[in-house]
Order: structure tokens, then C-alpha cells, then sequence
């Protein structure tokens, strides 16, 4: 049986990272953003457009949604359904109407630019309606600590890590060299992961399905997950794992 090495990065993707849904879209480079003047000026008009309006806040202090939009070269912006929580509309539908409801009267969306000709872009905020109301503070940025992840069996990642490589079944295969798979899997709101996917593959999808059946037996009440809070609400979050396979020995 050849050697195994596991080399995991993990992270929570919070703008526009490894997430299939956003491949045909083009992204903003560093030193551009979707809104004029920023995240905080995002933040700012939607207060203001809120408090203009006479909108009210959801009941749910909590509600949380990841709202998604298209900005095209030139005319009105779109919607992006969220792929990777489809519930996600229904269950915090007040976050989410409110949200459709006030990016629609927002004129300062700005398409990528890259060589100098406008492209269509896309673009994500997390709308949480009870810091955007009353309690709206200037320079206001939702602040997240997606990267502080850490494995409730015991041991953190460096658990979950052996774990994965213990129960990967590699009988049967063999390779010269060393290679790197790279899988990414959600964590959800109560700890557990979902919508796993190959984004590297091994090259054989036989083996890749066994990577994937590995990792999904790293499951259940005694491998629960602390989710990543934005601003002090737990989200779901997108983590990218690679997995290194050593050459033999």
C-alpha cells in the first residue's frame, strides 16, 4: 500500500471562491469591487435606502442570507439562486425579500473591468437586516471568522485529518508518483458537512468516488464541526481540502 500524505488547507468561502455556480462569471481582480466605494458604502446606501424607505427588520434577529447578484456590462443587475442552499431563500425569506427588495434601488454597481473593456461580474453580500437598521454603525463590514474551524471528536483538524486518511480504501490502486486530489465540502449551520465535490480528480473517477466515500464517513454526532459566524450568526461555508498522495517509498 503506497504511502499517503495529506496536506489540508482549509478555508470558508466568503467571496466568490470554489463555488461551481460562479465559473462563467468573471470575478474582480484586487482594487476592484462590485459597488462604488466599497463593502462599507454597500452597507452605508442599504442603511440608508432601508431607513428612507420606512422598511422594517426581520423578527428573527439571526437571519443571515448570502444574497448573489449579476452585474452586467450595462442595465439592471440580477439575482443568482444560491446552489449551495437551496432552502436557504424559504427559510430566511424575510432577510431574503428584504434584500432583492433594496439592492433593486441601488444605482452604483460597477461591472469588472479587464483590458479595459467592461465584463458581466458577479458578486456576493451577507444581509443581516438587524445590524442595517437601528443598529447600523458607520464603516459597518460584516465581520466573519470563517477560517476558525475545528473538529468537535477531538484532536481539531489534525483529527479530522487522520481520520480521512484512515478511512480512504486504496487497495487495489497503484501509482509511481505522487499526486494531489482537491475535493471541497460545505459545513453547515449545525456542524455537519454536504455537497462534497471533486474539483482535482485523481484521474480515475472509481478512486475519486472511494475519496469521496472516505470523507463522508467522517460523519455523524461524534464528528460535528463548529461553523463559521459571520458577525456572531452561524453560515454555511464552502471549504476547499487537498489531498496529497505520496509517491512510494
Amino acid at each position: 500500500m503506497k504511502r499517503i500524505l495529506f496536506s489540508i488547507l482549509v478555508f470558508a468561502s466568503l467571496i466568490l471562491k470554489a463555488q461551481a455556480e460562479f465559473d462563467e462569471y468573471n470575478k474582480y481582480p484586487r482594487g476592484q469591487y462590485p459597488y462604488q466605494g466599497g463593502e462599507a458604502a454597500f452597507y452605508k446606501d442599504f442603511h440608508e435606502i432601508v431607513t428612507k424607505n420606512g422598511f422594517q427588520p426581520c423578527e428573527n434577529k439571526e437571519e443571515i442570507y448570502n444574497l448573489k447578484v449579476i452585474i452586467p456590462e450595462s442595465g439592471p443587475i440580477k439575482y443568482l439562486k444560491d446552489e449551495t442552499n437551496k432552502d436557504a431563500a424559504e427559510k430566511y425569506k424575510c432577510t431574503y425579500d428584504l434584500g432583492l427588495k433594496v439592492v433593486s434601488l441601488m444605482d452604483k454597481w460597477k461591472p469588472v473591468v479587464i483590458d479595459g473593456e467592461k465584463k458581466q461580474s458577479v458578486a456576493q453580500f451577507y444581509i443581516i437586516s438587524d445590524h442595517l437598521f437601528e443598529n447600523y454603525k458607520q464603516g459597518y463590514i460584516p465581520s466573519g471568522m470563517a477560517t476558525n474551524y475545528n473538529n468537535q471528536s477531538g484532536g481539531g483538524i489534525n483529527s479530522f485529518r487522520k481520520l480521512v486518511a484512515d478511512r480512504i480504501d486504496t487497495r487495489g490502486y497503484n501509482w509511481s508518483r505522487a499526486f494531489t486530489m482537491v475535493v471541497t465540502f460545505v459545513v453547515n449551520t449545525d456542524g455537519g458537512i454536504e455537497d462534497l465535490k471533486v474539483v482535482q480528480s485523481s484521474g480515475l473517477p472509481e478512486f475519486d468516488q472511494r475519496v469521496l466515500r472516505g470523507i463522508k464517513s467522517v460523519t455523524g454526532k461524534k464528528h460535528k464541526w463548529t461553523p463559521g459566524k459571520m458577525d456572531g450568526v452561524p453560515v454555511r461555508s464552502r471549504f476547499r481540502l487537498p489531498l496529497r498522495f505520496g509517491a512510494p517509498e
